[in-house]
């Protein structure tokens, strides 16, 4: 008998580099391979088990830049990070949707660096075939102690 080896990773990649104007730019990626080996879960509405529809792959990249002045919102300081998002899940059971896409624009306030963070969001999502498209705001906040 001939041994099955399955990969079940992920590889990730993170550059923050310090450019010349003292800002700082982020570039970051990652590439998941989801295998859950035919798993399911409880539906709770029903007591059933289904298929969980987790199974396949996925890819993000993301580009940041830390702005370097100080920017003063009240009595708090922090700098401005501007950032984009792309992001893609590419399932093995396509029923639910074959692909689901997601990109994002954000901006965080980076305070006391970073202990504390407060970011706004936009997002589209693309669930694939049959799906409707949606938008979304997020509004977050981060404490680091």
């Amino acid at each position: 008998m001939i041994p099955k080896i399955i990969w079940d990773g992920t590889l990730m990649f993170f550059l923050r580099k310090k450019l010349d104007s003292d800002g700082v730019l982020s570039l970051e990626s990652a590439y998941y391979d989801f295998d859950d080996n035919g798993a399911n879960q409880m539906e709770t509405s029903t007591a059933a088990f289904v298929d969980m529809n987790r199974q396949g792959e996925s890819f993000f990249i993301l580009a940041a830049y830390l702005f370097p002045d100080q920017v003063a919102v009240g009595n708090i300081e922090g700098q401005f990070q501007p950032y984009f998002r792309f992001m893609d899940f590419d399932r093995d059971f396509p029923a639910n949707g074959e692909t689901e896409e997601g990109l994002d624009f954000g901006l965080n306030y980076i305070i006391d660096g970073h202990n504390a963070q407060i970011s706004v969001v936009y997002g589209r999502r693309e669930p694939g075939p049959g799906a409707g498209n949606y938008d979304l705001v997020r509004i977050a906040a981060q404490l680091q102690f």
